[in-house]
């Protein structure tokens, strides 16, 4: 009898077995993301060297000025030599990107000098220069684009194809004459007073 059952149990089982049926699934998963609606100026003054969040603050305006000026006359550890400049406790970043995503086209970026105390004004007092900025990441440096005094930066263009993956982002400070193509930097043989200039930037939707 027990045997019998067995062989019943196990026919059973064979029955179960045999009527199993295996299924596939399969789904396709989308995202749509909309087309960018127009470029975006973002002016931040930034103080120390940036690389802290709180090192950044946003503009609110369009003037962008030059805050803490002071004479540095410290010498060098290394060489002895104090470089006798002035210098400001700040820097300044614009963004240019997309609302939305993308990068945009930078048409043109350039400077026309203002009114100054004297002949040569932030045009040679002042540098620019122009990278690719990434979310979360470092900048990246973009060829031809390097740092150099403000009066050279005339109609300079900046590719959708040369920023992709970001934005392109412009960063003006004052120089410090370590290296001469980047500019003069402000000394007590400079005269007193307000220096001023415009930088006008013109970009689109790739």
């Amino acid at each position: 009898m027990k045997r019998t059952m067995g062989f019943l149990m196990m026919g059973a089982c064979l029955a179960v077995s045999a009527g199993l049926v295996l299924a596939d699934g399969s789904y396709l998963i989308t995202a749509q993301m909309p087309d960018a609606s127009s470029v975006k100026f973002t002016a931040s003054n930034v103080i120390n060297k940036g690389l802290n969040p709180s090192d950044w603050s946003d503009v609110t305006g369009t003037e962008l000025t030059f805050a803490g000026m002071h004479f540095d006359d410290v010498k060098d550890p290394v060489t002895g030599v104090a470089p006798n400049i002035w210098r400001a406790t700040n820097f300044f970043a614009i963004d240019v990107a997309n609302v939305g995503p993308g990068s945009p086209n930078v048409t043109s970026v350039t400077y026309t000098e203002g009114p100054k105390p004297q002949t040569k004004g932030l045009g040679y007092k002042a540098n620019l220069v122009i990278v690719k900025g990434v979310y979360q990441s470092a900048d990246v440096v973009l060829a031809g684009h390097t740092k150099r005094p403000l009066r050279s930066v005339i109609g300079e263009s900046v590719s959708s194809a040369d920023t992709a993956g970001g934005w392109a982002r412009i960063y003006i400070g004052l120089a410090d004459g370590k290296v001469a193509s980047e500019g003069e930097p402000f000394t007590n043989a400079d005269l007193p007073g307000k220096y001023s200039g415009t930088l006008t930037i013109s970009a689109s939707v790739k």
